[in-house]
């Protein structure tokens, strides 16, 4: 067996360039909003910290990137990081920061931090390693699935509760994605789904808001004119792109019209500003990012690491995808940023980590001579857990 020992570099100069990306268009939708605030700031105020997270996220990048995968796959270490995450997540609602009614973030003072990021990447390295250490065709609901799902709703509940009903449901799909390509039981599955069900509804009864939202969507497919009114702005700057987009600067939407233009609906300032060119430009990065993810997860050595790979490229695709239906009026409104993208610290910090992890999990692929089926390094063949799944 070769082991080739180098990152995938398609990859990280796919995600180097959206870092790049980001505060270039931070800069074009934010500065008349700056020069706005209650307390003016300069034009150039939000993009200025947002350079600061894109080198923070670059070296998050490197540093975890070189780290060894044994490094990520310590039981002790994972359940130490969910213990975290659970401990923060209840903090945050009796003594985070409150922005807009919601409790998500704790003031650092010289930012803010959003505890859900953390949480993501605890649920993801904890179903990998449950996933991987267990044969889950076998043994009882609590012996197998119970354990993980406890897990996955209590860290739901608690950003629901924030409220986050948006990172709550992505968490989820996520988490649902990673066991839907192992050997799972169907009716452990739907004794795990249906019950959360009525949740949900309950949920939204006591979030009027959320509900509203969701009555607007449904009014807005047969009546453009009845959606809410950042989603008809955020349509109305997408069209007025057309293909090659009003130029960088260029955006009317961004004179206060569409709130939230830096943060969560930056993507519509890119379609208004670089049109269908550069909105395509974007797409096809993020379809490359999952393309070269997916590739990483099929040919990883271990179930572990493919589990792990296969959760973390989910975590990065699905928010850019859910991040464009939003925006073009798809789904609901949600607060989903775009990954490297959007104005955000931690956000764009722990998609770094995420991203060198990936890296570092390229750096195990193995080939045997002659196009061998892969080994890993004790020279066990592979689990073929995933490989005879999705990912395949």
């Amino acid at each position: 067996m070769k082991q080739k020992g180098k990152v995938d570099l398609v990859l990280g100069v796919a995600v180097f360039l959206l870092i790049i990306a980001g505060p270039l268009m931070v800069y074009s939708a934010s500065t008349i909003f700056a020069q706005n605030l209650k307390v003016p700031q300069p034009p150039d105020f939000f993009f200025k910290k947002q350079m600061y997270w894109a080198l923070l996220a670059i070296i998050a990048i490197l540093v975890t990137s070189r780290l060894s995968v044994r490094y990520f796959n310590r039981p002790k270490l994972i359940a130490a990081i969910n213990v975290l995450s659970f401990i923060l997540l209840l903090t945050v609602l009796l003594a985070g920061k409150e922005i807009k009614g919601a409790h998500r973030w704790f003031n650092l003072g010289f930012a803010n931090f959003q505890v859900s990021e953390l949480t993501k990447l605890a649920v993801i390295m904890f179903f990998a390693h449950w996933l991987s250490s267990r044969d889950m065709t076998a043994g009882r609901y609590r012996e197998t699935a119970l354990p993980m799902f406890m897990v996955l709703g209590g860290s739901m509940l608690l950003i629901m509760v924030q409220p986050d009903l948006g990172t709550a449901l992505l968490l989820g799909t996520i988490a649902m994605s990673m066991v839907f390509v192992s050997r799972f039981k169907l009716r452990h599955l739907l004794a795990t789904v249906l019950p959360a069900i009525p949740v949900v509804i309950i949920y939204l009864g006591l979030r009027p808001y959320q509900l509203q939202r969701i009555q607007n969507w449904f009014k807005g497919l047969s009546d453009p004119l009845a959606a809410s009114y950042q989603v008809r702005q955020s349509i109305v700057a997408i069209g007025s792109g057309g293909f090659s987009g009003l130029g960088f600067g260029e955006s009317r939407q961004k004179l206060l019209f569409l709130p939230d233009a830096h943060t969560d609906f930056i993507f519509s300032i890119i379609a208004e500003e670089m049109g269908l060119i550069g909105a395509t430009i974007i797409l096809g990065v993020f379809m490359l990012i999952l393309f070269r993810g997916l590739r990483i997860a099929r040919k990883a050595p271990d179930a572990y690491s493919r589990f792990l790979a296969f959760g973390l490229t989910l975590n990065i695709v699905l928010y850019a995808f859910m991040n464009i239906a939003v925006v073009s009026g798809l789904v609901p409104a949600t607060g989903i940023p775009m990954p490297f993208i959007s104005y955000g610290g931690s956000h764009m910090l722990f998609m770094g980590v995420s991203v060198g992890i990936l890296l570092a999990l390229s750096r195990t692929v193995a080939v045997e001579p002659g196009g061998g089926r892969v080994t890993d390094k004790t020279g066990s063949r592979r689990h073929d857990l995933l490989t005879q799944s999705l990912v395949r």
